[in-house]
C-alpha cells in the first residue's frame, strides 16, 4: 500500500562471547487507521515485516517518537494523535508503549493520571 514506514535502528551488543551483535529496528507502520503497528525487526535475520520479532497494534496515531533503552533490550514509543476523536481532550491523545527485544510482554505504559505525555526517556540503569 501507500503506507508510512518509520525506522529507528539500535545496535545491541553481543550477549555471549563470540556472538555477533544484533541490530534491532523499531518500525512504525501506517497502512491506514485500522492497520497501524509498532514492530521489532532484527538485521540480518528478521527483516520481514510480515514476520517481526514483536508486533504491537496501535491506533489513532499520527506521530511516533521512539527512545531505545541504553542496553538496547527495549524501546519506548510515544504515539500521538493531534485530534481526540472522543472529544475528551482538547489537545489530542498520547499513548506510551513499552516493546521488549526479550521474551517480555509488550504493553501500554500506565500513568498515574490522565493527560498528555510531554516527554519521556528510559533509565540509564534499565529495568
Amino acid at each position: 500500500g501507500n503506507g508510512v514506514l518509520k525506522l529507528a535502528p539500535h545496535t545491541m551488543a553481543a550477549r555471549k562471547a563470540g556472538e555477533r551483535p544484533s541490530v534491532f529496528m523499531a518500525l512504525f507502520t501506517d497502512e491506514g487507521e485500522e492497520e497501524q503497528s509498532l514492530s521489532l525487526l532484527a538485521f540480518p535475520n528478521r527483516l520481514d515485516t510480515n514476520d517481526p520479532i514483536r508486533k504491537t497494534p496501535v491506533s489513532n496515531t499520527e506521530e511516533v517518537a521512539i527512545r531505545w533503552a541504553y542496553d538496547g533490550s527495549a524501546f519506548l514509543a510515544l504515539c500521538t494523535a493531534h485530534i481526540d476523536e472522543t472529544n475528551a481532550n482538547y489537545y489530542g491523545t498520547t499513548t506510551l508503549y513499552f516493546v521488549s527485544t526479550l521474551d517480555v510482554d509488550n504493553h501500554i505504559v500506565t500513568l498515574d493520571k490522565d493527560g498528555p505525555v510531554h516527554d519521556f526517556s528510559g533509565s540509564p540503569c534499565t529495568r
